[in-house]
């Protein structure tokens, strides 16, 4: 029921559930693979809130628990320490996220081989941090290398290729390729609307990342029209009888808000600003810095509107 809630992004009521879960294993099991787990779930739940020190001290206590448990050559301590990563690659702390994301990358290639997605996830990660410290030759490398493992290892009604094309793309943006991360975006949304429906997250997100790379370059009829249809797979989701995932309906609204900012549209910028910035504060929590960033944009416009 938690990971369910996750997924739906209600972390208000994934919380006690995982806690709940987590009490009871360590009852009834003491020091085992599925307390592990769930510590684990517990985990992604306070990374999700914005929790990154509570996060970060859980992933530490499920590693050290399948170390000792299963030991260092089991794919799931590898997944634990790329967890860990990921806390320290969101806070951008690039120091202490390479040397784990090298050791989660080093035990899946070895244990799971190279066109496993754990594997493949694993090579977009290390990618990340490559990014964040500028070096971008080494991080071009590891994309062109996931890029080429994708194409032989997954199909695209796999919807785990519609998320590493994106977040390649993300990367690709980053380095400033902008031509690579256009194809790859085009990519990613034609197998998720193939695969998927456009109603889908994934497909949303996947608009919403080539809509800001329009953006980016200054070509905002293009960035208008993406991210509108951005918005409009959350209004079609919910009109047909399914849950949107509200975070990231918010981040499409946000970055439509942005956008019109930029067109020197305020009040349709505050209106999107605010309605995002309500959605994150109910998902997401008052602390988050998603959060935080859309009050930023939303007090920006509200002050060119006064």
């Amino acid at each position: 029921m938690g990971m369910l809630y996750i997924d739906m992004e209600r972390y208000d009521l994934a919380l006690p559930l995982c806690q709940r879960a987590v009490d009871i294993w360590e009852c009834s099991l003491g020091q085992h693979p599925e307390l592990a787990t769930g510590i684990g779930n517990l985990a992604e739940v306070y990374l999700h809130r914005g929790d990154y020190p509570q996060a970060a001290a859980l992933y530490r206590r499920a590693m050290t628990m399948r170390e000792r448990l299963l030991g260092r050559d089991h794919p799931d301590y590898a997944a634990s320490i790329a967890c860990l990563a990921r806390v320290y690659t969101e806070t951008a702390d690039s120091v202490r996220a390479e040397p784990l994301c090298r050791q989660a990358t080093e035990i899946r290639r070895r244990v799971l081989g190279e066109r496993h997605p754990s594997y493949v996830a694993s090579l977009i990660n290390l990618a990340k941090v490559y990014c964040q410290k500028r070096r971008y030759d080494e991080a071009g490398a590891l994309c062109d290398q996931t890029a080429q493992t994708l194409g032989q290892s997954l199909t695209p009604a796999d919807p785990r290729v519609v998320i590493r094309l994106a977040s390649l793309a993300e990367l690709y943006v980053s380095m400033g390729d902008y031509g690579r991360a256009e194809a790859l975006y085009r990519q990613a949304i034609d197998c998720g609307e193939h695969s998927l429906g456009d109603e889908h997250p994934f497909c949303a997100a996947t608009l919403r990342g080539l809509g800001q790379l329009y953006h980016r370059q200054g070509d905002y009829p293009r960035a208008e029209g993406l991210l509108r249809r951005a918005c409009d797979a959350h209004t079609r989701a919910r009109s047909h009888g399914r849950r949107p995932l509200p975070a990231s309906h918010a981040a499409s609204l946000h970055s439509l808000g942005v956008l019109y900012y930029s067109l020197a549209d305020y009040s349709r910028a505050e209106s999107l600003c605010r309605q995002a910035a309500r959605i994150q504060k109910r998902v997401l929590g008052g602390t988050h810095p998603l959060y935080a960033e859309t009050l930023r944009a939303s007090n920006k416009t509200c002050q060119k509107v006064l």
